[in-house]
Parts: C-alpha cells; structure tokens; sequence
C-alpha cells in the first residue's frame, strides 16, 4: 500500500528565506521508509498540474507555503491535480 501525505508548511517548524525556491521535504527520515510521499512542498508547484493541462497556471501561486489563487486573474482558477495518480491511500 502507498501512502502520501499533504505537509502545510506554515505548521512545520523548518524555516526558509522567501527567496529560497529550493524545496524541502517536510517528510521525517522514518515516515519516507514507510512509504509516506509529500505532495506539496510549501514553495513550488512542483508535482500539480491543471485538471487536462500540462502545468499550473500563473493563476496559482505560492505564498507564505501555502498554494493560493489570484483572485485579480479573474473568476475561475480551474482545477489543481497531482501530476501522479494514487490509489487505496491514506490523505494525512
């Protein structure tokens, strides 16, 4: 069975300049042998994509390690997906 888990970065206590756009993996040395894969690193939008597009929209941003919308770039953001497919997981 694959596990993942969805890390919010504002409850983690690493911290980072706003500038560093180097990810970090917010996962313990023990919860990536049990097999747990973070979806979100706090800083990029790396590993989304738009429901039937190649990438994240400009629409989407990272701010302060959480993934927003701008809501000036109009009414409708579309939907955000993982670029992988999972099944039988465990959503932590």
């Amino acid at each position: 069975m694959r596990w993942l888990i969805v890390a919010v970065m504002l409850a983690s206590p690493v911290t980072a300049r706003a500038d560093d756009a180097t990810p970090t993996n917010p996962l313990t040395d023990k919860e990536i042998a049990e097999g747990w894969i973070a979806l979100f690193d706090g800083k990029t939008t790396k590993g989304w994509r738009q429901y039937r597009g190649k990438e994240v929209p400009d629409k989407w941003q990272v701010v302060e390690g959480a993934l927003v919308f701008d809501p000036k770039a109009g009414k409708n953001g579309g939907d955000l997906v993982t670029e992988d497919q999972y099944a039988n997981f465990e959503l932590t």
